[in-house]
């Protein structure tokens, strides 16, 4: 059950795992150390003044999300429905703000 551990790296390996165990934690941690921080670390939207649209959107989302998560509805059919709904419910509006925002960020944080 490894991911129940918060630290796989102090977990002992199985034999037949992919990659080989030997050097399983090895290359996992050389993995990491290349990836490459991401330049929006730190940028948090301020949606305050939104809290209409984002209650309109949550329930839109849990009218859809389970159904097509699970895939017990036709999702041809549904996923349409599901995006004019988000949209009707002030998805675009939601997006522009934190297009917005975001601009406004990187040119303090270039």
């Amino acid at each position: 059950m490894q991911y129940t551990q918060g630290n796989w790296f102090i977990l002992k390996t199985l034999g037949g795992e992919y990659p080989d165990p030997l050097d399983k934690w090895d290359r996992y941690r050389a993995a990491n150390a290349g990836n490459v921080k991401s330049r929006l670390f730190g940028f948090t939207p301020d949606l305050a003044g939104m809290s209409v649209q984002l209650d309109n959107i949550r329930t839109v989302w849990e009218k859809y999300y389970p159904g097509l998560m699970t895939g017990s509805v036709d999702v041809e059919a549904v996923l349409p429905k599901f995006n004019a709904e988000l949209r009707q419910a002030g998805l675009d509006e939601v997006r522009a703000e934190v297009q917005k925002q975001l601009d406004a960020w990187r040119k303090l944080h270039p």
